[in-house]
């Protein structure tokens, strides 16, 4: 089975209220940044299309096919529940960005999203498509941008588990970028068999990458006691078995965000599906080395997750 497979991708109310916290912290963000002289840009990471068709039922969604992608259908707006994805609803915040990067490995999504210049012609010369796939377009920015000229939200909304921790790293070295990233829950725990045995190596390597060591393994396993065996049985040993859930895996990937970034949203927003099982942790992340610069995106977070 391929990594990703243990993904489903699909849309819902989570889908929406995702969107919903983006939009709010872009529009308070590009507000509070009025005044300041750095130019301001906007990456979306994986951008898809324009809109987003969040027509589904019960039967599609236990089998997670429930999420696809509207470039052009106005003839069936009306048959279908289409909202704005995050790229076309960053171009329509109040007060816009001075630049933004749309990032799409699909070369077709690609060419969707070129579509958006031509709805927002205004805005047109402010954006850039890269197609290509998120990890290296997203390290090449951090590298080539002057970050003493510029400030950036960076939004990670990958389908599966793409992101890579040295993304993750080369992002809290630019010190300018504050990091929305949707961190899939859902797959790590069904990534993580009740016995360390069965780990499935792709999967482990996987894990690796994401979370930037192998330490996971000490924080979501432990060795269990030797089992007192029976009059006809000999002695069983130790196995190593899974104990960590879903609170210990969201403590850990936050205690593996403050090694890098100075400021962490201690309690970020948990996106559930309609069964009200958890599927993603929406974190957030300040770069910015400057003790005012955190406070002031904090404080702007823990109010928009108050009202989530």
């Amino acid at each position: 089975m391929n990594v990703e497979e243990t993904t489903p991708k699909f849309g819902g109310d989570w889908t929406k209220r995702k969107l919903e916290v983006l939009e709010k912290y872009l529009n308070a963000y590009t507000q509070a940044l009025k005044k300041q002289p750095f130019q301001l840009i906007y990456i979306d990471a994986f951008a898809g299309v324009g809109s987003i068709d969040l027509a589904h039922n019960e039967t599609q969604q236990s089998h997670g096919l429930l999420f696809s992608y509207i470039t052009s259908s106005k003839e069936n707006d009306e048959l279908r529940n289409l909202i704005d994805g995050s790229a076309k609803m960053a171009l329509k915040i109040k007060r816009p960005f001075d630049l933004y990067y749309f990032i799409e490995i699909d070369k077709e999504r690609c060419k969707s999203l070129d579509i958006l210049k031509e709805e927002f012609p205004s805005l047109s010369d402010r954006i850039y498509i890269e197609c290509g796939d998120a990890n290296n377009k997203v390290i090449s920015l951090c590298e080539s941008i002057d970050w003493t000229k510029n400030r950036a939200v960076l939004f990670l909304d990958p389908l599966g588990m793409q992101v890579e921790w040295s993304t993750i790293q080369k992002i809290a070295g630019t010190k300018a970028i504050d990091l929305w990233w949707l961190f899939p829950l859902s797959a790590v725990n069904r990534m993580l068999p009740k016995d360390i045995d069965k780990v499935i190596p792709a999967w482990k390597d996987r894990l690796t990458k994401v979370f930037g060591t192998d330490t996971w393994l000490k924080a979501f396993y432990e060795k269990s006691k030797a089992i007192q065996p029976t009059l006809w049985e000999n002695l069983r040993g130790q196995t190593t078995v899974k104990t960590g859930g879903m609170d210990c895996i969201i403590q850990y990937t936050l205690t593996r965000l403050k090694e890098v970034f100075p400021g962490v949203l201690e309690t970020p927003p948990i996106l559930y599906n309609s069964k009200g099982s958890p599927l993603y942790l929406f974190c957030f992340a300040v770069s910015n080395p400057s003790p005012k610069a955190q406070e002031v995106a904090l404080k702007i977070a823990s109010d928009i997750k108050k009202g989530f």
